[in-house]
């Protein structure tokens, strides 16, 4: 577009695929380049039946074309020479084939045909280099007989995969497991994510041991292998072999994933000391799931892990955490950069007040619970966090590097509410001396981006009266996500806010449709508004 390589890199890198397309129809010096940055990545046919079925369409017309055109040859039929003098143009998929750069699964685009060979004639037309962004694979598709379509897939795909998912049961006496081994092994250094829903059954698994022993001579170390999925991963034998084989070529990973597992611990943990140095982010059960075994010992024994200590750690509602598991998490205080939790069992206020006063790193500390799509309730004093002694806030090492807060800080007396679960103060102005403090708290989080309050009556009012302007200092503020009904947000609250918080893009929820919303859309419409 612009006769400069690089520069064009550097636009087109920052455009979706449909200003791309509307780029490539201004004209035909801009269609020239366009076009050819559309056919780099074709990842985008994973997610649109429509898109991927006209694909196919040129891909089968493209194979047809070569079909006839090998026919002519072979049969030795000279062509008219008004033909010869007028060759009919190339096809989009000719044209453009060598400039693929990532091609979406290939089961996704199979099953667009009515046989094998487009599929295959789109391979040959791809450079040497191309990547395939995603397979998934069950246990059917390890019968790998030798000329078969599905082989020459496998031979095609693994070196050249970036995500692999696998779903396989293996039960007593099946052999599979090793020819799952020797599939895995042809896996290349291009190899990103990998993801393993795997269950081995019984006492007597047999393994072909030429297999695991031609694998073991040059263990093949995924280099590019940044994440580790074992979801539903479960393991009743003896031997176990499957597993610290397969941690000896995780020595990248970066993020483990663990829900739903069983027996394969002991493996996991020696796997994480010894073969995984640059893990730094764990999420233990946080893909709607249970983590089925894992005890507070083992969560324990995985928090003590890795070398370096967690960077970011996230756990699920199930996730069971006690006094070792604590123990294991302050090791990792001077690392911890985000905790995440969706209210997971026994973490209590009081392990996370500790967080928050130990971590001088922590940018993000997120504590929801999708389950109730609701926050995790602190209560208000809690929060506070006075010494006993001089009454004075305790310092907080995340002062100054906190950027996310979610969380309901809860336990304050409303005394303009009325109803059985409503708290009673204990004198006159305590609710509001409560308030008052809690924005002390919260005004000494001065790089604090976005804060979200939970769903609750009975947590901060969002008004000046309150405490708010207590906030003047928050000047990196974004957004604002506060729930209750009671929160007191009138006109005056939203001028405070736009004057002080010169970032502001977004507050929600239960402001929409007041008056305050009616004055925001007249003077800051590029703040948005949540509905409630």
């Amino acid at each position: 577009m612009l006769d400069i390589p690089e520069l064009d890199d550097i636009i087109y890198q920052r455009l979706g695929r449909h200003d791309m397309a509307q780029c490539a129809r201004v004209c035909k010096k801009w269609h020239f380049v366009a076009i050819s940055y559309l056919w780099r990545d074709l990842t985008c046919l994973e997610d649109s039946y429509k898109r991927r079925l006209s694909f196919c369409n040129v891909v089968h017309e493209d194979y047809l074309r070569e079909q006839r055109r090998r026919k002519l040859q072979d049969e030795g039929l000279a062509m008219d020479q008004s033909i010869q003098d007028h060759p009919s143009p190339l096809s989009p998929l000719s044209k453009y084939g060598s400039q693929i750069q990532s091609l979406p699964g290939p089961l996704t685009l199979r099953h667009a045909f009515a046989s094998h060979e487009p599929l295959f004639h789109l391979f040959s037309l791809c450079p040497s280099d191309v990547q395939v962004e995603v397979l998934r694979i069950r246990f059917g598709d390890l019968s790998l007989v030798p000329g078969s379509p599905w082989k020459s897939i496998m031979d095609f795909t693994f070196p050249r995969l970036r995500q692999l998912n696998i779903n396989i049961c293996f039960n007593r006496h099946c052999p599979g497991i090793s020819k799952l081994m020797g599939l895995l092994d042809q896996c290349s250094t291009v190899l990103e994510r990998l993801k393993l829903d795997l269950e081995v059954y019984g006492d007597q698994i047999e393994y072909d041991d030429k297999m695991e022993e031609q694998t073991e001579k040059e263990p093949n170390c995924w280099a590019s292998l940044k994440e580790l999925n074992l979801h539903e991963c479960t393991d009743t034998t003896d031997t176990k072999r499957f597993w610290p084989w397969l941690f000896r070529r995780c020595n990248s990973v970066e993020r483990l994933i663990v829900d739903k597992c069983y027996g394969i611990f002991q493996s996991l943990e020696q796997g994480m000391q010894t073969h995984m140095p640059n893990l730094r982010e764990l999420n233990l059960g946080c893909q709607q799931g249970r983590t089925i075994g894992m005890t507070g010992d083992v969560t324990a024994a995985l928090l003590s892990g890795p070398r370096n200590g967690w960077r970011a750690l996230r756990f699920g509602h199930e996730t069971l955490f006690g006094k070792a598991a604590m123990d294991a998490l302050a090791n990792n205080f001077s690392t911890l950069e985000l905790v995440q939790t969706e209210g997971c069992r026994d973490l209590s206020t009081s392990n996370i007040i500790q967080v928050l006063r130990s971590c001088t790193n922590l940018h993000t500390l997120g504590l929801t619970n999708p389950q109730w799509n609701s926050f995790y309730t602190i209560d208000a004093r809690r929060f506070i966090d006075q010494d006993p002694d001089t009454g004075s806030l305790v310092p907080w090492k995340c002062e100054r590097s906190l950027k996310v807060l979610k969380v309901t800080i809860n336990g304050i007396p409303k005394p303009d509410m009325s109803g059985y679960y409503v708290i009673a103060e204990a004198y006159p102005g305590q609710g509001r001396e409560i308030q008052g403090l809690v924005y002390d708290r919260l005004a000494r989080l001065t790089n604090l981006e976005s804060l979200w309050l939970g769903d609750s009556s009975f947590s901060l009012e969002i008004s000046l009266e309150s405490g708010l302007g207590k906030l003047s200092e928050l000047r990196s503020l974004k957004e604002l996500i506060a729930m209750s009904f009671k929160l007191k947000f009138g006109v005056k609250e939203a001028q405070w806010m736009t004057e002080h918080w010169p970032r502001l893009c977004r507050l929600g929820n239960y402001w929409y449709g007041n008056e305050a919303h009616g004055w925001l859309q007249e003077h800051h419409p590029a703040i948005e508004l949540m509905k409630g």
